[in-house]
């Protein structure tokens, strides 16, 4: 079976003249992608085809790339709202604690204080002051901010979000 590739962001620019290409769209925060990793970048994963990197610089919101191979912004040209690509396993061994944001799709938002099962995850937004959980609710519709003060506990085994619950959250 091939190993499932996880969308990275999406090429958006070039930098310069040396082949350096801006990456926004980030669907994975604080990644660190050594030099000769393999990614694929294409306009999805099953029609991409294989780079290794040269050098990797993220921040929260954007990424600085340079691939093996590319070395003028003419190159670096056709890879324009290309999609970046890594396959899961060599991602989870370069950074075991990542988040991806469709691991959280599905999961079961339960109160951490009574043990109630509230919904499921059906969303994940990565907006600029936080990350939010968007939650279908047995009773409503709600959003959860990931933030500590929310979100006490992931467990990514058994697909479960513990969440610490205030007035009005739920409602």
């Amino acid at each position: 079976m091939e190993n499932k590739k996880i969308y990275i962001g999406t090429i958006t620019g070039i930098r310069g003249y040396g082949g350096e290409m801006k990456v926004s769209h980030l669907d994975i925060d604080d990644v660190h992608l050594p030099p000769e990793t393999e990614v694929y970048i294409g306009y999805s994963p099953n029609f991409s085809v294989t780079y290794k990197i040269v050098k990797w610089r993220q921040t929260k919101k954007q990424a600085k790339l340079e691939l093996k191979g590319v070395d003028s912004d003419e190159k670096a040209m056709q890879f324009m709202e290309a999609g970046i690509f890594i396959e899961e396993d060599k991602l989870r061994t370069i950074s075991p604690e990542i988040q991806i944001t469709s691991d959280f799709i599905n999961m079961k938002v339960i109160d951490a204080t009574s043990g109630e099962e509230l919904g499921d995850v059906i969303d994940y937004w990565q907006l600029p002051a936080n990350d939010v959980i968007v939650v279908s609710g047995i009773k409503n519709d709600f959003n959860v901010p990931n933030v500590p003060e929310f979100v006490e506990k992931i467990d990514y085994t058994n697909k479960k979000i513990f969440i610490n619950v205030i007035p009005g959250l739920v409602d």
